[in-house]
């Protein structure tokens, strides 16, 4: 009876101070939306400051309760001993209600007026201050009912709890030297006797986490298939990479420039930059290439060069006679497309614009030159390896 009314006493105590610290809350709330990051912080310390007053009233309880037991009363025969006694515990509680009464003061009354518009930085280093007091109060207690709880127990039973540590029990489970007797079994082997030794709880914890693995395993590979096995995760891995290659492969496209360049070949590519030569080039160099206000593209005359290097060139940084740049409307992969279009229509028109600028002959390739009387002669030209 008198331990359940320690605890409502201390339950009310608590109840008080929740409901000071929500009364000066509400106050605060309706303030406005002004220093709501200070009010925060100030019932928070308010909140731990009652945690702690709290743990307080526990711990002095239970020295109180230490003080009373057996072990002490042996010691204490005299009646006006017990009267001392008592006035000391009455003491402990009356000290700890002299440092909350002023605590649940402040948070209630001095805290609320300083919250009326927003809290100030002095009012949160105070509270701070006050917690941290609490705090050291409560571990001095805490030191005290440790000293207090190694003089009752009997000294063989802190040398047995001290032989059996909890580490011990945990990790091993075995039993200490002194004990061994209580275990010894009946089987002997050359003088050899056996101990019945439970088994060490990191294996037997290990041991059911096994099984318990399996059969989550099982359920989820082979019963509900939720997650695939590893040849399924292999081709799917398989199907990815493949995806992310021709990805990059597609973007590797785009770093096209006038020293990588190559010529294309496939119907698609040149499909395609006959259809940007339509939609682009024509007003300058005609429908079929053979020229109009720029140059005739068929033929093998070229103003600035008619290798694949030096036509991708051209088109993307434009000359200074006319021809615009077209790098800013064209992504490298269509001036290339372009470059391969304008290679293919090589020879298809006869009667296209005059030539212009110089001859330029492929390795191999047999050129058609006219002289100074336009007549024209057929000319075999090879090259070397330097185009010269």
């Amino acid at each position: 009876m008198r331990k359940m009314t320690n605890v409502l006493k201390y339950v009310g105590v608590l109840a008080i101070m929740l409901f000071a610290s929500g009364s000066s809350y509400a106050a605060a709330e309706t303030t406005g939306s002004e220093g709501i990051s200070n009010n925060d912080l100030f019932y928070v310390l308010v909140l731990v400051g009652g945690v702690i007053t709290l743990c307080i009233f526990y711990m002095a309880n239970a020295i109180n309760g230490l003080v009373g037991s057996d072990f002490f009363k042996k010691k204490i025969h005299d009646k006006e001993e017990q009267k001392r006694q008592k006035g000391n515990k009455t003491n402990v509680i009356t000290t700890i209600l002299l440092i909350v009464v002023p605590f649940l003061g402040f948070s209630q009354g001095g805290g609320a007026s300083a919250v009326e518009s927003q809290i100030d930085k002095e009012w949160i280093w105070l509270m701070l201050s006050v917690d941290v007091v609490l705090l050291l109060i409560l571990l001095y207690l805490r030191k005290v009912f440790n000293q207090l709880l190694g003089e009752v127990i009997p000294a063989k039973e802190k040398a047995k709890k001290k032989s059996v540590s909890r580490f011990n029990k945990v990790l091993v489970d075995a039993v200490p030297l002194e004990r061994e007797a209580e275990i010894m079994t009946d089987h002997e082997y050359d003088g050899i006797k056996e101990l019945d030794n439970n088994l060490p709880p990191w294996w037997l914890w290990s041991f059911y986490a096994s099984i318990v693995f399996a059969v989550v395993y099982l359920l989820n590979y082979h019963v509900f298939k939720t997650s695939d096995l590893q040849a399924e995760e292999y081709e799917k891995s398989v199907i990815e990479q493949d995806k992310q290659i021709a990805e990059y492969l597609k973007s590797m496209k785009l770093n096209v420039d006038e020293n990588t360049v190559v010529l294309l070949t496939e119907a698609s590519d040149i499909n395609a930059g006959k259809g940007i030569f339509n939609a682009k080039c024509v007003a300058c160099h005609g429908k079929s290439g053979e020229g109009v206000i720029g140059p005739n593209l068929t033929d093998d005359y070229w103003l600035k060069g008619g290798d694949v290097k030096s036509i991708f060139t051209t088109i993307k940084y434009g000359t200074n006679k006319g021809m615009q740049a077209w790098k800013d409307e064209l992504n490298p992969i269509e001036m290339q497309q372009v470059t391969s279009f304008i290679k293919s229509i090589r020879g298809t028109v006869t009667d296209g614009k005059e030539p212009q600028g110089e001859l330029y002959v492929e390795e191999g390739v047999t050129a058609e030159v006219s002289d100074s009387t336009n007549s024209l002669d057929t000319i075999p030209v090879v090259l070397d390896s330097a185009g010269i």
